[in-house]
């Protein structure tokens, strides 16, 4: 079986996206809110406003683009997590579906109980009736009968 990367680069487009949604947010929202915070801390509550419209001009340009900078930074971090989570998610669910059977008897053992004690294995029919409220009916497919009854006269 292949091992698992949990940290792979993400789709160009999609973290471009996230890149761009990181930048506009700390410009439009960051900023402002930074300067704003700055100025009713110090005492100067009727100022926020102000603040608020002087986050957007010329003289506050650098200060803009450092927040947009560090937005695009964490946009793209947040684009190599959600990737990291998808591909989690998928080692996850492709665990999930390994179903714990008796190589001799077929007997399916309980989840999380110890492989050792007797009592941990079930027949298969009695665990998918369990889980799934399957009912079974039994047979003998043609290999058997002529595994099992090999001077039948009617199965040959």
């Amino acid at each position: 079986m292949k091992s698992a990367r949990f940290i792979q680069v993400p789709d160009p487009k999609r973290a471009a996206l996230h890149a761009l949604g990181g930048a506009a947010l700390a410009y439009a929202v960051l900023h402002p809110a930074a300067m704003v915070i700055q100025v009713v801390s110090t005492g100067y509550a009727q100022h926020a406003v102000q603040a608020f419209l002087d986050s957007f001009s010329r003289g506050h340009l650098p200060m803009s683009a450092y927040f947009a900078i560090l937005g695009a930074a964490l946009g793209v971090a947040h684009s190599f997590y959600v990737q990291a989570v998808v591909n989690r998610d998928k080692v996850i669910a492709t665990l999930e579906n390994f179903l714990p059977i008796c190589s001799g008897c077929k007997k399916i053992r309980r989840e999380g109980a110890d492989p050792a004690m007797q009592d941990s294995w079930e027949p298969v029919e009695s665990h998918f009736t369990k889980k799934t409220g399957v009912l079974f009916s039994h047979g003998l497919c043609p290999a058997c009968i002529q595994k099992f009854y090999p001077n039948d006269e009617e199965t040959k």
